[in-house]
């Protein structure tokens, strides 16, 4: 999903320059009704992302823990 974002990222970057795009040409969101549809879905793939990640526990401090109390 990480690819999906960050070419997703630059499509919205493409829209903030240029604007909507009828022919397509410049972006590939035709109008603003297009854009704001596609940003309520990118915002919500992130926000699942993100879920999962803080879901993760990154470092293991249960090592450290027991390392303490030894």
């Amino acid at each position: 999903m990480i690819p999906y974002l960050t070419l997703a990222s630059l499509e919205l970057h493409r829209y903030q320059y240029n604007g909507p795009d009828r022919e397509g040409v410049f972006s590939v969101f035709r109008n603003d009704d297009d854009a704001r549809e596609f940003i309520c879905k990118f915002l919500s793939d992130m926000a699942t992302i993100y879920r999962e990640l803080v879901k993760e526990e990154f470092i293991d401090l249960t090592q450290c823990k027991q390392a303490k109390s030894a």
